[in-house]
């Protein structure tokens, strides 16, 4: 093992004293595929960011409000559709009934039926919009006779307007026999 040990001091000490010239020789180097990176343009072929334009604001639409229809107008689009014909006798149980048409938004359709200058009778005023129907049972009423209605419309603007009318008979009650 001493050998060994004065031959690598050899080796030093005359490694020390010789100058060896430095030629470099081309040498290929391959690489792995994973350590290749590829090639990127050099900086003045990057074109410079530009500013993009801000969206322009583009406000919505304003709606324009319908126009209210005129009272004679708004009656053109009013209809009563169904009502009791004109002098109609009824029975003293029977039902009685309205369908009407063409209400408008907040609007409503008054109906009075009743015995004309008694003041016995019936009147309500039903809130709807669009198409509507009532129907009612005559023995809401207080007695037998001839009935006189009326159906109008209670427009928010124009208030009742529109009146349709008629008359109908409620007959008295028909007596039962005794058992």
């Amino acid at each position: 093992m001493s050998q060994l040990w004065r031959l690598v001091g050899a080796l030093l000490f005359l490694s020390g004293c010789t100058v060896i010239p430095f030629t470099p020789t081309p040498t290929r180097i391959i690489r792995p595929i994973q350590q290749v990176t590829p090639l990127t343009l050099p900086p003045t072929w990057t074109p410079a960011p530009t500013r993009t334009a801000p969206p322009t604001f583009t406000p919505f639409p304003t709606l324009t409000p319908r126009p209210t229809l005129s009272a004679e107008a708004q009656c053109e689009v009013f209809r009563l559709i169904s009502a009791p014909p004109e002098g109609k006798a009824f029975g003293y149980a029977d039902e009685a009934g309205f369908i009407w048409r063409g209400v408008p938004r907040r609007g409503a359709v008054g109906i009075s039926i009743g015995i004309e200058g008694s003041g016995a009778g019936i009147q309500l005023a039903i809130p709807a919009e669009g198409d509507g129907a009532f129907t009612f049972s005559l023995l809401r009423l207080p007695s037998e006779g001839v009935y006189y209605w009326r159906v109008w419309l209670i427009h928010p603007q124009y208030g009742a307007i529109c009146p349709y009318t008629g008359a109908f008979t409620r007959l008295p009650p028909t007596p039962t026999a005794a058992p």
